[in-house]
């Protein structure tokens, strides 16, 4: 195999040449694309584990091919490629506990998750999204990052509101929506998107300044 850091960037090529032209502009060939990104990023954390780094970007690029797909028409395929970007993601999250940025790039995506589902009819399993998008934001408020956890927060009940309200659930989505405005209502700023990689540190192994004592970030195999 190449350097890793060729590899990472050949990776980031792939996903590059889709991103430039929006979400608007998605053909076959870019989901394609993405999917080549995947499949190299892949071969980095097979080969590298402990570098959270390679693992946080697998994730993204599943999202991404989720959302393409999504735009495509092809739902149950986009489903499957987000629920394996958050099945990354959490195992970042669990591992990493004291990282805050894991923690709301799961919610997050949870939170997308529950979106896309509930746009499909899939108002039960939407809410089972939500109901861990809000537990991980919960659990992040109480570990003192208040800002990125509020807003989500807010974000996360509001749309659990119209969840259960759908779903006949007149009182649980009264309540659901008096948090939301607790936390800021419905308008939130939403977290920004998912963590990008420096590319001015070739061995893009530590992207937060708190690494964890037992194989954090910037460990290598």
């Amino acid at each position: 195999m190449a350097p890793r850091h060729v590899v990472f960037e050949l990776a980031e090529t792939y996903a590059g040449s889709v991103r430039r032209f929006g979400p608007g502009a998605v053909s076959e060939a870019d989901v394609a694309r993405l999917k080549r990104a995947i499949e190299i990023e892949a071969q980095l954390v097979e080969r590298y584990p402990n570098v959270p780094d390679y693992q946080a970007a697998l994730a993204r690029l599943h999202t991404e091919v989720s959302r393409a797909l999504l735009s495509t028409g092809k739902g149950e395929e986009s489903e499957k490629e987000f629920r394996q970007g958050i099945a990354l993601q959490r195992a970042l999250a669990d591992r990493f506990p004291d990282v805050p940025q894991y923690q709301v790039e799961l919610a997050r995506d949870l939170f997308l998750l529950a979106y896309t589902l509930r746009a499909r009819g899939q108002k039960a399993e939407s809410r089972d999204a939500l109901e861990e998008a809000i537990r991980r934001a919960e659990a992040l408020e109480k570990h003192g990052s208040t800002p990125l956890a509020r807003a989500m927060l807010a974000r996360a009940y509001a749309a659990m509101a119209d969840t259960l309200k759908q779903l006949g659930e007149t009182a649980k989505a009264e309540e659901a929506k008096r948090k939301s405005e607790q936390y800021g209502g419905a308008g939130a700023p939403f977290p920004r998107g998912p963590w990008r990689p420096d590319r001015s540190r070739p061995d893009h192994q530590r992207p937060f300044s708190r690494p964890s004592p037992k194989g954090g970030p910037g460990d290598k195999k």
